[in-house]
């Protein structure tokens, strides 16, 4: 089973959090309780373009999948990275992800 949290700057909003550090982990912690796969998307913070508003997500997460987009000429490239997997070896290369008629590709070197 899987449990999608779109997004967690959302949830965060809606949520008076005295101590977020704390209560990330908290969060997290009941998430793996849960016993599903649990993906929860969030947007990159700040000029040191961290994952994670309150600095303590990517630690927390067993993974991040970084979705980028650059400009390339006259069109805006889509590229996606595995930037961290634990227990994984992987490739933290950037990919071009294509949409196409038969969904999203991704394209290897």
């Amino acid at each position: 089973e899987i449990l999608v949290i779109d997004s967690l700057d959302a949830l965060c909003v809606l949520s008076a959090m005295d101590n977020p550090r704390n209560e990330m982990f908290h969060f997290f912690d009941g998430l793996r309780s849960l016993g599903l796969t649990t993906l929860v998307i969030s947007e990159i913070h700040g000029e040191k373009k961290t994952f994670g508003k309150y600095g303590v997500e990517s630690f927390l997460s067993d993974g991040i999948i970084h979705l980028a987009m650059e400009r390339e000429k006259r069109t805006v490239g889509r590229y996606i990275s595995v930037v961290k997997m634990r227990e994984t070896k992987h490739a933290t290369d950037y990919f071009p992800l294509l949409v196409t008629e038969r969904g999203f590709e991704i394209v290897a070197k």
